[in-house]
């Protein structure tokens, strides 16, 4: 039995590096697959336009900024210690906020 495993590891290692690479979302950075690259989210596209000097792209971080922190403070209200609205409201400016600066920071460092 422990052969036919062996064989059957080797015949997926041997079949995977003579195949190409099939685009796999969860190894798409390690792979390096720009050729197949998938759109952006929304909000990496307002920062990529950002940086690139695009005029909409203050509007457009505004927008996905807003709509992250209404999703954030819903979860938050449904499934959050409710210690009152305005701690609800402030938390997730926080945490778009947070992401937000990250993602600038993130791209900044990425494209040097």
């Amino acid at each position: 039995m422990s052969t036919e495993l062996a064989l059957i590891f080797d015949d997926t290692v041997i079949q995977t590096k003579q195949e190409p690479c099939l685009y796999d979302d969860s190894l798409a950075y390690m792979q390096g697959q720009k050729s197949k690259k998938k759109p952006l989210p929304p909000s990496q596209q307002a920062i990529v336009n950002y940086y690139n000097g695009s005029d909409k792209s203050l509007n457009q971080i505004a927008t996905t900024f807003f709509a992250r922190s209404l999703l954030i403070g819903t979860a938050l209200a449904l499934f959050g210690d409710n210690k009152g609205k305005n701690s609800v409201i402030q938390n997730s400016l926080v945490a778009s906020a947070s992401i937000e600066v990250f993602l600038m920071y993130w791209y900044k460092v990425k494209n040097k």
